[in-house]
């Protein structure tokens, strides 16, 4: 399934991506001047993000934490080194062999990704860090900056924080952040290693 989600939907997405760009450039300008063709196209590219993550979560051979943290280091770099932003990521090397169910893994990855994205975007910070903490029964994510903070309330974040902590709620777990002007940011997340029979994410 993984295989074919990626073969066929991913890569009729793209090409949509691109027929989008060349229907716009007739005019040989580098985007699309009609704002509809732009979106067609944005809305594709985001659409093949989104794939990529699916396909990597259902994958049975990415069943481990090493799976997880490669995802997170590539996305890191991407994401972070393009605004210049330094960054680590510190894991026990111990942990990586830790198998993980997909619906865990996937929600991890998409909370540390909307983590990562306000990082960039929002923090005007120079530093960042990324640290994992496994538990007994379950893993703490610690995702920290030195920017301009924000506000505590999830609501005062926009909705990237409510949906951070509505995906940690959905597997059981706790979500945290701790902020304040000037003071940077730190966002902590826990969840459990073995979901309850039942649970299941939003």
């Amino acid at each position: 399934m993984a295989r074919d989600l990626h073969d066929d939907v991913g890569s009729g997405l793209s090409e949509i991506a691109i027929l989008s760009e060349l229907a716009g450039n007739g005019n040989g300008r580098p985007e699309p001047r009609d704002p509809a063709l732009r979106e067609i196209g944005d809305t594709a590219r985001r659409l093949v993000d989104s794939m990529s993550d699916i396909v990597w979560s259902t994958d049975p051979r990415r069943d481990d934490v090493a799976s997880l943290v490669a995802r997170i280091r590539q996305f890191a770099a991407n994401t972070l080194e393009s605004r210049g932003i330094r960054w680590t990521l510190d894991v026990p090397p111990d942990f990586e062999g830790r198998t993980l169910d997909p619906e865990t893994r996937r929600q991890v990855f998409l909370i540390v990704k909307e983590a990562l994205t306000n990082v960039a975007r929002h923090s005007a910070c120079r530093n960042a860090s990324l640290r994992v903490v496994p538990g007994p029964r379950d893993v703490s994510l610690e995702i920290v900056d030195d920017g301009s903070g924000i506000g505590t309330s999830p609501n005062g974040g926009g909705h990237g924080l409510a949906n951070m902590e509505a995906r940690a709620a959905g597997l059981g777990g706790f979500f945290r952040v701790d902020s304040a002007p000037a003071a940077g940011t730190r966002i902590l997340v826990r969840v459990p290693l073995d979901r309850p029979a039942g649970v299941s994410s939003a």
